[in-house]
């Protein structure tokens, strides 16, 4: 039960990181040729490594428990680049928050929308963390409380 737990709260996860690396390549494609400062190579990193957790997570999720420090461990790299994005798309040259314009441009409403899903990639990340540790738990749990085998009681007793 856990472990479809755990697939169907990676589902979204996967989504979102891969707007997060489309939106970025767009916002390169279109505006990085103009300006070389819109090429977020943060969140190229970012959103790649979130992809790559995801698609790890979600391949050997039925057949290798041993991967979840693994799955945790590349999450964690993914917060640590997401958490620089966000000065960089903060403070890159055409930043939203200096604008005395109310009305945003098209450059400036993606890079609202990257900064959002750059806070969401962070909130994600610590999600999976949390179901990776909920489903090592749930194994854990299940290991302990599934009967043993009449062999597997007579090697405890020799060793």
């Amino acid at each position: 039960m856990i472990t479809w737990i755990h697939l169907v709260g990676r589902v979204p996860l996967f989504l979102c990181s891969i707007a997060y690396l489309a939106l970025a390549g767009y916002t390169a494609a279109r505006w990085g040729p103009v300006d070389p400062n819109k090429i977020y190579r943060t969140v190229f990193a970012a959103a790649s490594l979130a992809i790559i957790a995801d698609v790890v997570a979600m391949t050997l999720l039925f057949r290798k428990p041993s991967y979840l420090p693994t799955v945790i461990f590349l999450d964690i790299v993914a917060c640590i680049l997401s958490g620089i994005s966000i000065p960089v798309i903060a403070l890159s040259d055409y930043n939203y928050a200096d604008d005395p314009n109310p009305h945003l441009h098209g450059w400036e409403k993606i890079d609202l929308v990257l900064f959002d899903l750059n806070i969401a990639i962070i909130c994600e990340r610590v999600l999976s963390m949390f179901l990776c540790g909920l489903s090592r738990r749930g194994r854990s749990d299940l290991e302990v409380s599934r009967p043993r085998s009449r062999v597997e009681l007579e090697d405890s007793y020799d060793s």
